[in-house]
């Protein structure tokens, strides 16, 4: 507990001075709603009671670099901004400068905006298949002035429907069994036909179907791309075997860590670039 108590310490503090250094526009409701955020990482009953996905009022925040964000007070909006525009999770090596990118699991579009606001992109395909999250991801594209190409579904290795998992955290909903809703399933390689500029990044987080889309198909569709940043879930794959499929593509990779005062832990999102 301890530990997880100095997390939550420090991440208010860079939270809080991130708003402050960084935001010309929305400081103090991003200051509201990051504190909302911290308390309930700390106590899972208040996020089971207050944290559900049920409004759809959103903020609105500007970045001194011109990046503008339509966000919910859910806690997987705060918690997306607070990795993609505070740690930079996606940030790319020095010389490394995609011009396209496939953005499987968009959710409300913050890694496209953060990209697409970063290097220069000059086409997007993003992929999101939760009806309220495309709504929001379709704001935030055109407040940025971004080329997007928005495809509302779920990837998968085979085209289709699937029922969905609308968990109470808007950035974990899953393809399985039992989910709560229906959405269409686009076959990978149709939506990896859409990205049409090289080099290409390829930013992947869908909950567990990475493994799938590994192991049930050819790996050889990453030679598309010249860098992948993946999230791994380990509760859902083994990320050895998956580490091994992409290396096996001619790739080198970068685990990633996070640290804290006297803490660090290893990340879920992996660095794959390809090796000249």
């Amino acid at each position: 507990m301890r530990g997880r108590w100095h997390r939550v310490w420090w991440g208010l503090r860079q939270e809080f001075t991130w708003g402050y250094e960084e935001l010309v526009e929305g400081r103090w409701m991003w200051w509201v709603n990051v504190v909302a955020y911290r308390i309930m990482a700390v106590w899972p009953w208040l996020a089971r009671t207050y944290g559900a996905p049920t409004s759809t009022r959103s903020f609105r925040l500007v970045t001194k670099r011109g990046a503008v964000v339509y966000y919910r007070s859910h806690r997987g909006d705060v918690q997306g901004i607070r990795e993609i525009f505070i740690d930079e999770i996606y940030r790319l090596p020095s010389g490394i400068a995609p011009v396209s990118m496939l953005d499987l699991g968009a959710n409300i579009g913050l890694a496209t905006v953060w990209c697409g606001t970063t290097y220069p992109l000059a086409h997007i395909v993003a992929v999101e298949p939760m009806p309220d999250n495309v709504a929001l991801l379709r704001r935030n594209i055109l407040a940025n002035g971004l080329s997007v190409d928005v495809v509302e579904s779920a990837i998968g290795p085979t085209s289709g429907v699937a029922r969905f998992s609308v968990t109470g955290t808007t950035n974990m909903g899953r393809v399985t069994s039992d989910g709560d809703i229906e959405v269409p399933i686009s076959q990978l390689g149709d939506v990896v036909a859409r990205v049409r500029l090289e080099p290409t990044l390829l930013k992947m987080d869908v909950e567990g179907m990475e493994g799938p889309l590994l192991t049930e198909l050819n790996p050889e569709w990453l030679q598309r791309f010249s860098a992948v940043v993946m999230e791994m879930h380990p509760e859902y794959v083994d990320v050895a075997e998956l580490v091994r499929a992409i290396t096996d593509q001619g790739f080198s990779y970068t685990p990633s860590y996070e640290s804290t005062t006297g803490y660090r832990r290893e990340k879920r999102e992996r660095l794959f670039l390809r090796v000249s």
